[in-house]
């Protein structure tokens, strides 16, 4: 497998929940927002995350194979997906979310049931136990979230998101990989 460095220390990787053109709602890193703020016009949050998925291509498709639970789809959420970039994060990496229109949101992460979970492993790649939530304005960005250690040999993760659009509450359910 190839080596993943960590990245996301002092800038967090910013992931964003948005709702896309055709009306779905995804969670996915930033398309717009640049890895370096002072360099605008380069990689961007989803540029890097998307390196870093092909890194790890092939170990993702036999890892997925090897623990695939009866009745899941034969590939992660992201490879079935057109145009879904997969959150890759690393232990000791910072991570912020953030919602459209500063959309007041939870979000929760735990072991992706579509395979077979790994005996000790972190249940929730960011550490906390209870759906975090944010009630986000430009005065109040939401806090970053630290990546525990011990999520590599899970590495298969869902991350939800429950945004109040003032109207009704949306599901919004992507994936995570861990290294």
């Amino acid at each position: 497998m190839a080596a993943i460095a960590q990245q996301f220390t002092e800038r967090p990787l910013i992931v964003k929940i948005e709702q896309k053109r055709n009306g779905e709602w995804d969670i996915q890193p930033s398309r717009t927002d640049p890895v370096d703020p002072a360099n605008p016009g380069g990689p961007k949050h989803s540029d890097i995350m998307s390196q870093r998925a092909a890194a790890l291509n092939n170990t993702i498709d036999t890892e997925w194979a090897a623990r695939r639970a009866g009745g899941a789809p034969n590939k992660p959420h992201f490879k079935l997906e057109d145009d879904h970039i997969p959150i890759v994060i690393v232990p000791g990496e910072r991570v912020v979310f953030k919602s459209q229109d500063n959309m007041p949101f939870s979000i929760w992460a735990d072991r992706d049931p579509n395979v077979s979970v790994v005996a000790g492993s972190a249940n929730n790649p960011f550490g906390f136990t209870l759906p975090k939530t944010f009630n986000t304005s430009v005065s109040d960005p939401p806090t970053p979230i630290t990546v525990v250690n011990n999520i590599g040999d899970q590495r298969f993760y869902k991350c939800t998101a429950y945004v109040n659009t003032g109207a009704q509450t949306v599901v919004v359910d992507p994936d995570v990989i861990g290294i």
